[in-house]
């Protein structure tokens, strides 16, 4: 995660972190995208 993470406020964290849980258990890890996981989060891809 880099620096802009970090600025975000913690509900939108956790909606990405939270986002990226259920891709990697969903799919195989090289099938979840970063794009994906965003876009799932509600964010554009940081």
């Amino acid at each position: 995660m880099n620096n802009k993470f970090y600025q975000l406020e913690s509900q939108k964290q956790m909606d990405i972190i939270n986002a990226g849980i259920e891709y990697f258990a969903r799919f195989e890890y090289k099938k979840a995208s970063t794009e994906d996981i965003a876009k799932s989060a509600g964010t554009s891809n940081i």
